[in-house]
């Protein structure tokens, strides 16, 4: 049986078809192409990569038409980008860390020489990225600076702490005992318990002197034991021998109140030449700026002191320890300070939890005789 002759195809038949061919291989390639890309995501995403930078390392190599072997020349292989190691610092930050606190890239770091006084300082300008970093806040004000402690092993400066108005009554006694030979006991005379803490200085080590009383510019005061200048020379003489009979243990004396008897050159000069000959030195109190005692004790080559601060015109805590930093100051600048404060419990308290602390930065607490001592030796 002959075989049937097939129809030839027409040519817009033909063209179709291949057209649909065309289509369908284009369609196979983009698929591909397609799974191809999906992949090489999934295979970052493992990895750690960041897609901006495999994205740019594409942009940089070459199609592969371009990779061609030319004649004459070595084919070269493709860089291959290693894996990023998992660290905290490699892997990508959650959106709400990039908006609040971006990891710049590649921070451009200036280094620069160490300083003269042996800091290293180091600039560096981070990368634009795509969030704005929070700028810092501005300095709060800074309070006043507390005096700054004595330097590790060296000799700071010497500091003397004298507790006035001491012998009127025990109330605060294990207070003062507490303190131990940390301060000097400046005794009242011819008070109930004046003997009592001249006594007492002997186990707790400390130093006693006589907290002699003296007339004060507002008035005449009923103090036991005061010297006036309306007094006669005899009665000053006999009224300050009493009173240094009356505090046994004393290695000097200081003036209670004396903003009047202190400015009287007469007065103290009697007052200081009858210490003079029983070896005690004076401290002055200066309640008066007007006070003579140190020009007359000079003159006469009698050892003599001044007071620096006054702890307590208040009895506040707070306002103590602001004195007691201003003493430090005074310290430092000078070797030493003398403060007086008064037989209080505040006072006493204050110190009681401070001396430890001036202790352990470096601060010496000594007696006025040690003071004059030390003087002498710096001279």
């Amino acid at each position: 049986m002959a075989r049937s002759k097939r129809k030839p195809r027409s040519k817009k038949r033909r063209s179709l078809t291949r057209r649909s061919k065309g289509s369908a291989l284009g369609s196979k390639r983009l698929i591909a192409g397609l799974i191809v890309y999906l992949a090489a995501i999934a295979v970052l995403a493992v990895f750690r990569v960041p897609i901006k930078e495999f994205l740019l390392e594409r942009a940089k190599t070459p199609p592969a038409a371009a990779r061609q072997e030319q004649p004459g020349q070595k084919t070269q292989p493709p860089k291959r980008i290693p894996p990023v190691a998992k660290t905290a610092e490699s892997m990508p930050p959650a959106k709400k860390d990039i908006v609040k606190k971006p990891a710049p890239e590649k921070p451009s770091v200036k280094a620069v020489k160490k300083s003269s006084a042996g800091k290293k300082l180091a600039s560096a300008t981070p990368a634009k990225t795509v969030s704005s970093v929070t700028p810092a806040k501005k300095a709060v004000a800074s309070l006043p600076v507390p005096a700054a402690p004595v330097r590790p092993g060296a000799a700071g400066p010497i500091l003397v702490f004298v507790i006035d108005d001491v012998g009127n009554t025990l109330t605060d006694r294990s207070l003062l005992a507490e303190l131990g030979r940390n301060v000097t006991y400046a005794i009242l005379p011819e008070l109930p318990h004046s003997r009592d803490f001249a006594e007492m200085s002997r186990k707790t080590g400390a130093e006693v002197i006589l907290h002699l009383p003296m007339e004060a510019i507002n008035g005449p005061i009923d103090d036991p034991g005061k010297i006036s200048p309306s007094m006669s020379k005899d009665d000053i003489m006999r009224t300050l021998k009493a009173d240094i009979a009356c505090v046994p243990y004393i290695a000097g004396v200081n003036n209670h109140k004396g903003s009047l008897a202190t400015a009287d050159s007469e007065i103290m000069t009697m007052v200081l030449s009858c210490l003079k000959e029983r070896g005690l030195f004076f401290l002055d109190s200066f309640t008066s700026p007007g006070s003579v005692a140190c020009d007359i004790c000079r003159k006469t080559g009698m050892p003599v002191l001044r007071r620096d601060i006054f702890l307590d015109n208040s009895s506040d805590p707070v306002e103590i320890k602001a004195q007691i930093d201003r003493l430090l100051r005074v310290a430092q600048k000078k070797g030493y300070a003398i403060a007086i404060g008064h037989y209080r419990p505040n006072t006493l308290r204050v110190l009681v939890e401070t001396l430890p602390k001036l202790i352990s930065d470096g601060y010496q607490i000594r007696s006025l005789s040690q003071l004059i001592e030390w003087k002498q030796d710096s001279r």
